[in-house]
């Protein structure tokens, strides 16, 4: 379990944010260390771009409220 805790730390993750049963079942899995450390920068990786696609969704819906809001008062 130590492995996938460094692993973990080493992306800028906070391994406090997984419980000791989600780490446990990581160290289950049948995989080198060099699997891990792929594993776990590729994971931050998604999620890092997660977010970002979040933001332009977010951006995306509040151009079209505007639109929106935009047309309802050019129809006044």
């Amino acid at each position: 379990m130590a492995i996938w805790n460094s692993f973990i730390c080493k992306t800028g993750d906070d391994v406090e944010s997984f419980s000791p049963e989600q780490i446990e079942e990581l160290d289950s899995r049948d995989a080198n260390g060099w699997q891990m450390k792929n594993a776990a920068r590729t994971a931050h990786s998604l999620v890092l771009r997660a977010f970002k696609y979040l933001q332009l969704t977010l951006d995306a819906i509040d151009d079209s409220t505007r639109e929106v809001n935009k047309g309802r008062q050019d129809e006044k």
